[in-house]
């Protein structure tokens, strides 16, 4: 029986680590915060995969990659909100910029053709802050903005252990 891998294509946010975790600071304890190492965005969440579809999802993004190599983009989060029914709370951008979204769709339509069955929800970048969110918190109005650098892209597992969920990146392509 072959190994399966919980995985999800997404972007290291962990650059932004300090202001991120001044921000879960200041909101207080509203649920359980999402630690400074797994601060992330995903692009695409994939679930649980046979671990010899490796190779030829890897083959698949890289192809998907070589599309969207960009001088420079950066991710502008200026908003905060919640998820309820995932009892999440997040920061985002207000705006998508265009590679992203270019991005998020070619990957969409490669994946979706080599026969991956993706969520059918639109695609709305945040950076998870914290997890099991009390049930009555509202999100700010108003935040500073922190600016994320689109740099590189990454096939990540997600590991659970008795010390927590951690996420690995497996493979990375750069985006400039």
């Amino acid at each position: 029986m072959s190994e399966t891998l919980r995985l999800f294509i997404g972007l290291d946010a962990t650059a932004l680590a300090r202001p991120l975790q001044l921000l879960q600071q200041g909101w207080g304890a509203i649920g359980k915060p999402v630690a400074a190492e797994n601060f992330h965005l995903t692009v695409h969440f994939l679930g649980s995969v046979d671990a010899g579809c490796l190779p030829a999802l890897q083959q698949l993004i890289g192809q998907c990659q070589q599309q969207h190599a960009w001088r420079s983009s950066s991710l502008t989060l200026d908003q905060a909100g919640a998820f309820p029914r995932a009892r999440v709370a997040w920061i985002g951008p207000s705006q998508l910029p265009m590679p992203l979204q270019q991005l998020e769709q070619d990957l969409r339509r490669a994946l979706t053709a080599a026969g991956w069955t993706l969520e059918p929800r639109p695609f709305r970048p945040h950076i998870t802050l914290f997890r099991a969110l009390a049930r009555d918190w509202t999100a700010p109005t108003a935040i500073t903005p922190l600016s994320l650098t689109l740099d590189t892209l990454h096939l990540y597992e997600s590991r659970s252990s008795p010390h927590g969920v951690r996420y690995l990146p497996l493979a990375s392509w750069s985006l400039l």
